[in-house]
């Protein structure tokens, strides 16, 4: 799919043609019950910009629709925007009457596209993309780099500003080094 898509899905094999069918549902914000506009659907190792592909955006209602899906069964369907966490659906049919597929997305509060600006970090503060707020993009394929003059520990600090009060349920760090540093600049235990 794309640079953070860590478990690709590809087949080669010439497949035989397949009566068709629709592929449609609506995507919903998980916390809030809204619709979501603008959210990508598409099924695995065919979502591109090709009109042939398998992949199509919600509108203002959240409402999608593929309208011509081999029938069979698809190991993954991806529902992603940024700002929201990616979803992947696992082995999802799509039989002679096509499929309807509704889904709850959860919005990242805490990422730079779900709303959240950092307002400070550690100097020195390097440009993108290997500044702080690449450490708050939700893509494994960026990150923030940093050195910490005088300080002994190493230690890097960040102040996010969220978009609004929430509460936290859960937080994740990718630890791996990027920009070029060497893996001692990894996050440790």
């Amino acid at each position: 799919d794309d640079g953070n898509d860590v478990e690709p899905v590809q087949d080669t094999h010439v497949q035989p043609v397949a009566p068709s069918a629709p592929v449609t549902g609506r995507v919903t914000d998980l916390d809030a019950g809204t619709p979501v506009a603008g959210i990508r659907v598409g099924f695995g190792g065919h979502i591109s910009d090709l009109a042939s592909d398998l992949v199509a955006s919600t509108d203002a209602n959240g409402d999608y629709a593929i309208p011509a899906v081999p029938q069979g069964t698809y190991s993954q369907l991806i529902v992603e925007k940024a700002g929201y966490d990616r979803l992947v659906l696992q082995n999802v049919v799509v039989g002679a009457g096509g499929a309807t597929v509704d889904v709850a997305v959860r919005r990242d509060w805490a990422s730079t596209d779900g709303g959240a600006g950092v307002v400070s970090a550690s100097a020195p503060v390097y440009a993108p993309p290997c500044g702080p707020g690449n450490a708050f993009d939700q893509s494994q394929g960026t990150g923030w780099s940093s050195t910490s003059p005088g300080s002994t520990s190493g230690a890097k600090q960040a102040t996010v500003r969220l978009p609004q009060a929430i509460d936290i349920t859960a937080l994740a760090v990718d630890p791996g080094a990027i920009c070029g540093d060497d893996d001692t600049a990894s996050v440790g235990p």
